[in-house]
């Protein structure tokens, strides 16, 4: 390798992201408590998941150092051996992590490693024959796995948000846009690193994504917020179930259902308990939250939906009362009563359901 002002500044980057990515390993592992958010328990797996990665990332930079510090051959020994270390470490690590920031359901990460399988079998051939062409085609195929994975963690994405408003009324510390945030990161850094091979532009760019997606990867670990209360969701679920709720919902026998919502939900005022669960609702009802959520979606809404709709509702009783009695009043306070922790969830739900930002409705209704 020629050493230029360009490739010291490499070094130094390099170096950087290395050190930056062993001490968030150690962080992940030898810290008890959090940090960033003392009041917010993460969960457990998606810690030792990240931990594992950030310390796999760390270990990738050392093993790639014996070849970039040699010849730029794609055959040698430091090369191959490089690939087959990130191939049994990195990679299979890497996307083993993303699925662990998803908590609707704990997805198997074996099929990971078997994927992974082909690439290090023609790694080791490579190392036997030094076939450049057989290179390429264990390049080729790690392409198109990442490829079938991006596709796979969008759509499991999706079905994500959809359980979430499922299941929760409020989404503080589930924000799935930092999530998507951190994939995006991790899945930028895999394909950099899939095609960055000998182009110093992209091996800078690299370690720029690596030091951004370590950061972020630790602030989304540190800030996501564990989802027990869905913890036993299946063991309850299979449990024995009342006459009622032993049926499939249909349009015609939703209306028990209807009752008892009524009776202990909205005349009890239990949609004000902040963190109301779809489980702790069915509960209170007295049937599952699988059979509750059909009824739901029975009547096109969901969970979310149906809360924050009481929420919304009970936010303008209080305006309107207060209004009338001259009281003073903010929207941040009022929001605050009608069971939202959160103003921003609150402005969003608002919107939804009234089809106009919470100012723009509070200038019409002062003009009245």
């Amino acid at each position: 390798m020629e050493y230029t002002f360009e490739v010291a500044i490499f070094f130094i980057l390099y170096g950087a992201s290395t050190v930056i990515s062993a001490i968030a390993c150690l962080y992940l592992l030898l810290r008890r408590g959090n940090a960033f958010a003392p009041d917010i328990t993460p969960p457990t797996r998606l810690r030792y998941w990240a931990a594992a990665l950030l310390g796999s990332i760390s270990l990738s930079h050392i093993w790639w150092i014996p070849d970039a510090l040699s010849s730029d051959d794609f055959t040698s020994t430091s090369y191959i051996v490089a690939c087959m270390l990130d191939c049994c470490f990195l990679v299979p690590v890497m996307l083993g992590t993303m699925p662990t920031m998803l908590q609707d359901r704990r997805r198997p990460v074996w099929p990971i490693g078997v994927a992974s399988l082909p690439v290090l079998i023609l790694l080791v051939v490579c190392f036997f024959n030094r076939s450049e062409t057989i290179l390429r085609i264990g390049e080729a195929y790690m392409l198109l796995m990442s490829g079938v994975f991006i596709v796979y963690m969008l759509l499991a994405t999706r079905q994500y948000r959809q359980w979430l408003r499922d299941n929760f009324a409020d989404l503080e510390h589930k924000e799935v846009w930092k999530t998507l945030m951190t994939l995006i990161a991790l899945l930028l850094m895999l394909g950099i690193y899939d095609v960055s091979v000998n182009n110093i532009i992209l091996q800078f760019f690299l370690q720029a994504v690596v030091i951004v997606t370590v950061i972020l990867l630790l602030l989304r670990v540190e800030t996501l917020q564990t989802l027990e209360v869905e913890a036993n969701e299946t063991t309850n679920d299979k449990e024995a179930l009342d006459s009622t709720s032993s049926l499939s919902p249909t349009k015609d026998n939703i209306a028990p259902i209807a009752v008892l919502l009524r009776q202990h939900c909205e005349d009890t005022q239990l949609y004000l308990q902040h963190d109301l669960t779809l489980q702790q609702l069915a509960a209170a009802v007295g049937t599952n939250r699988t059979y509750l959520g059909a009824c739901f979606a029975q009547q096109g809404i969901n969970y979310n939906a149906y809360i924050n709709g009481l929420r919304i509702q009970h936010f303008v009783k209080l305006y309107e009362e207060r209004t009338k009695q001259g009281q003073p009043l903010t929207a941040q306070s009022l929001a605050a009563e009608s069971g939202f922790k959160s103003y921003a969830t609150f402005g969003v739900a608002f919107k939804r359901f009234m089809g106009q930002t919470v100012s723009s409705w509070m200038k019409l209704n002062f003009q009245n």
